[in-house]
């Protein structure tokens, strides 16, 4: 019997980024789903419980990092992967989203769909 695909949740406002990271997951063999802002991320997340999230931070509605701190209120989000995606880097965001209890921070102008896969899959190992 095969594996269970392992299931992330993409949040990004960028709708051409949001595509790529989708297309790209997908065809690695994820099942993925999307959200377009922060709220919504949130609402998918409470809904589908995905086993990690990419999300950006500076997005309309709700930021990545105030929807990372709902994400930890929950009992089964205490320990899930999140991975903040951005472009927006200053030291202070850093520790913003640290503190909220991001997994790891990128920045999206530095990675490739490539190193994004890679860093989902390490955060993934069972």
């Amino acid at each position: 019997m095969a594996a269970k695909p392992h299931t992330v949740l993409v949040i990004d406002d960028d709708p051409f980024l949001l595509g790529s990271v989708i297309e790209t997951l997908t065809r690695e063999g994820f099942k993925v789903w999307q959200a377009h802002n922060g709220k919504e991320g949130f609402e998918q997340a409470v809904k589908r419980k995905p086993d990690l999230i990419l999300t950006d931070n500076v997005m309309p509605v709700m930021s990545g990092v105030e929807m990372i701190a709902g994400i930890r209120n929950q009992p089964w989000g205490k320990q899930l992967p999140v991975i903040i995606m951005t472009n927006m880097y200053t030291a202070d965001m850093l520790n913003q989203s640290l503190q909220a209890g991001a997994t790891d921070y990128i920045m999206k102008s530095d990675i490739s769909l490539a190193k994004i896969v890679e860093l989902v899959r390490s955060k993934l190992k069972d």
